[in-house]
C-alpha cells in the first residue's frame, strides 16, 4: 500500500470517527435549520416523492417542537435543491423514529468521507509534494466548522462534495482539453451540483467559462476539430441539462419561477419580518457582518451561537493576512498555472461575498460562512500556497523552514482544533 492511500484510509477513518462522535454529542436540531431539512429528506422518504412547496404538509411552514422548551418555526426548505435531501432520504429509510435522524447524519458523514478522496485527487493538480497535498487535504476537509457540516442534516455537506469536484474540473480545463467521455463526466458533474444550493451558481458558470475557452484555445491551436470540439460542447450541455435542468423546469411548471425564491422568501418574511433594511455599505461600515462571515468560516456551532475565543479567529486572520502577503510580494515565483488558480481563489470568493451582502441586504440580515462553501478549496489554496512561497527562502544558508515540517505541523495543529473544539465547547455546552 502506497503512501497516498495509506494517508485516505486514515482520514477517512479519523473522518468517521469523529464525524460520529459529533453526531452523537449535538442533540437534534442544535445545528442552523437542521429540522426544516430533515423534515424534507423525511417527507421524501414516507412519501416516496419530491414535496409542494406550500400544499404539503409542512412544506410552507417548517415547525420543530418540544413542549416547554422550544418552538421553532421556519419557510420549508422544499424550495431548495433536492440532492442533498434525496442523499439523506436513501439513509432514512434505514430506520424510523430517533435512529432517522443519526442515519440522516451519517449520511452527511458519508460525503465528508468522499469529500477528502476529491480533495486530495484536486490538491495533485495543485502541489508537487505529497505532503503539501496532505496538508491542503486535511485543512479542507477537517477545519471545524467543515466537520461540523458532515455531521448534522444539511445540504451544505454535498455543497462542500460538489465544491471539490467542481475545482477539480476548474484547474484540469485550464491545463487541458477534454475527450468526449470525460467531457460527459464534466456535465454529469454541473449537473449535479446545481442540484446541491443556489450558492454554487457563480462556481458553475466559472468551470463553463473555463470549459468554453479550453475547447476554443484546442480548436485555434488546431488539437480539435471544429466538428469534434462542437460535439464535446453539445454532449457537455446535454448532459448537464438532463441531469440537473429537470428540477428548474418543474419550479416553472409548478411555481413560475427558477428557484422559488419569491415564495420562499414571502413565507420566510411572515414569520420573521424583515424591517431594517441596510444597504451595502451601511451593513459593511455599521454591522459586523464581516467578522461574523470570517467567524462562521472556520467554526461557529449550535444555532450559530457557540464561538470559540475571539483570539483564535484573530490568529487565523494573521494567519490568512500573511499567506496573501507572501503571494503578492513573492508572485514572480509563481508559474501560470498557480497565478490563474490565484486569480480564480480571489474572483469566486469576492463574487460570493458579494451574493451574500446582496442577500443580507434584500431577504434577511445572515452573515454565515457556510454561504462561501464554494469558494473554500480556493481559500484553503490560498493558505497553503502562501505559506509555501517562504519555505525556500533561507537566512545565513539555513531555511526558514522545512516543506515536511510544515505540513506536518499544519496537520497535526488541525487535528487538536477539531478535538479541542469538541472538549472544550461542544460536550461542556451540552452535558
Amino acid at each position: 500500500m502506497n503512501s497516498e492511500r495509506l494517508f485516505l484510509i486514515l482520514l477517512s477513518i479519523y473522518i468517521f470517527l469523529t464525524g460520529l462522535v459529533w453526531a452523537v454529542v449535538v442533540p437534534y436540531n442544535e445545528a442552523p435549520d437542521e429540522y426544516t431539512h430533515f423534515d424534507v429528506a423525511n417527507f421524501m422518504e414516507q412519501n416516496r416523492r419530491l414535496p409542494v412547496f406550500g400544499q404539503d404538509e409542512n412544506m410552507g411552514v417548517s415547525k420543530f417542537e418540544i413542549p416547554g422548551v422550544t418552538l421553532k418555526y421556519n419557510a420549508s426548505y422544499s424550495a431548495m435543491p433536492p440532492l442533498a435531501y434525496l442523499w439523506q432520504a436513501t439513509f432514512i429509510s434505514l430506520g424510523k423514529g430517533n435512529k432517522a435522524y443519526l442515519l440522516a447524519r451519517f449520511a452527511d458523514i458519508i460525503l465528508g468521507i468522499a469529500s477528502s478522496w476529491v480533495a486530495f485527487k484536486l490538491s495533485k493538480s495543485l502541489f508537487k509534494s505529497f505532503s503539501l497535498r496532505a496538508a491542503f487535504t486535511v485543512v479542507g476537509v477537517i477545519t471545524p466548522q467543515v466537520l461540523f457540516s458532515f455531521s448534522y442534516v444539511n445540504s451544505d455537506a454535498i455543497l462542500l462534495l460538489f465544491s471539490f469536484v467542481l475545482w477539480y474540473w476548474l484547474v484540469r480545463l485550464w491545463t487541458k482539453t477534454v475527450n468526449i467521455y470525460e467531457a460527459l463526466g464534466l456535465g454529469l458533474s454541473l449537473g449535479l451540483a446545481t442540484l446541491t444550493r443556489y450558492n454554487v451558481a457563480p462556481l458553475v458558470i466559472l468551470v463553463v467559462v473555463a470549459f468554453l475557452i479550453t475547447i476554443l484555445k484546442s480548436f485555434v491551436k488546431r488539437q480539435i476539430s471544429l466538428k469534434k470540439g462542437l460535439f464535446i460542447i453539445l454532449a457537455t450541455f446535454f448532459t448537464s441539462v438532463i441531469t440537473g435542468g429537470w428540477w428548474y423546469l418543474r419550479n416553472l411548471v409548478l411555481y413560475h419561477d427558477l428557484s422559488v425564491t419569491q415564495q420562499f422568501w414571502q413565507t420566510y418574511h411572515q414569520i420573521y419580518p424583515f424591517n431594517d433594511h441596510l444597504n451595502s455599505w451601511q451593513i459593511l461600515t455599521r454591522t459586523d457582518w464581516l467578522w461574523r462571515n470570517w467567524q462562521s468560516i472556520w467554526g461557529v456551532f449550535g444555532w450559530n451561537s457557540i464561538l470559540m475565543p475571539d483570539l483564535i479567529y484573530k490568529i487565523l486572520l494573521g494567519f490568512g493576512a500573511l499567506a496573501i502577503i507572501f503571494l503578492l510580494v513573492l508572485w514572480v515565483n509563481l508559474n501560470y498555472q498557480e497565478k490563474t488558480v490565484v486569480f480564480f481563489s480571489g474572483l469566486l470568493l469576492l463574487s460570493l461575498v458579494i451574493l451574500s451582502l446582496w442577500q443580507s441586504q434584500t431577504y434577511a440580515f445572515q452573515p454565515q460562512g457556510r454561504y462561501l462553501f464554494p469558494a473554500w478549496p480556493g481559500l484553503v489554496y490560498l493558505l497553503v500556497k502562501g505559506w509555501q512561497q517562504v519555505l525556500p527562502l533561507k537566512i545565513n544558508h539555513l531555511k526558514l523552514l522545512n516543506k515536511k515540517i510544515f505540513s506536518f505541523g499544519l496537520i497535526i495543529i488541525w487535528l487538536y482544533f477539531d478535538l479541542y473544539v469538541l472538549i472544550n465547547f461542544l460536550i461542556p455546552t451540552y452535558y
